[in-house]
C-alpha cells in the first residue's frame, strides 16, 4: 500500500467523520427547535389558564396585569440563569496567553487594512455585476 493510498484513505476516513458529526449536530439543533416550539406553546396556555383562573376571581384588568407581572418575574428569572451559566462557563474556558493575544491583535489589525483597501473594489464589483444583470 502506497502512501498516496493511506493518505486517501485517512482523508475520506476524516471526511466521514466530518459528516457523521455535521449531521448529529444538525439532528440536535432541529430537536432543539422543536422542542422550543412545544415548549413556547405549553407557556402560552399555562398564561391563558393563569389569566382565565385569576380572571374568574379578580377581573379581567387585574388578571391580565397579575399575568403581565408573572411573565415578567418568569423572564428575568430566566435571565439570571442565563447569566450565571455564561458567567460559569467563561470562568471555565482557558484564557489566551498574553504573547498570542498580542499577535492575533497585530493580525486583526493587519487585516483591517487590507480590508478597507480591498472595500471600494468590493462595491465596485458588486455594482457592475447588478448593473450587468440588471433587469431584461
Amino acid at each position: 500500500m502506497s502512501l498516496i493510498d493511506l493518505a486517501g484513505q485517512a482523508l475520506r476516513l476524516a471526511e466521514r467523520q466530518a459528516e457523521a458529526k455535521a449531521r448529529r449536530a444538525a439532528l440536535q439543533i432541529a430537536g432543539g427547535a422543536v422542542a422550543a416550539v412545544f415548549f413556547a406553546a405549553a407557556l402560552g396556555f399555562a398564561g391563558f389558564g393563569v389569566f382565565l383562573m385569576l380572571a374568574a376571581e379578580l377581573g379581567p384588568v387585574t388578571a391580565s396585569f397579575l399575568t403581565a407581572l408573572l411573565a415578567l418575574v418568569l423572564a428575568i428569572l430566566a435571565m439570571l440563569i442565563a447569566r450565571q451559566m455564561a458567567d460559569a462557563r467563561r470562568r471555565d474556558t482557558p484564557q489566551i496567553p498574553p504573547e498570542l493575544h498580542q499577535q492575533l491583535e497585530c493580525l486583526s489589525r493587519e487585516a483591517g487594512e487590507e480590508i478597507g483597501k480591498a472595500a471600494p473594489y468590493v462595491v465596485l464589483a458588486g455594482f457592475a455585476a447588478g448593473f450587468l444583470s440588471g433587469r431584461k
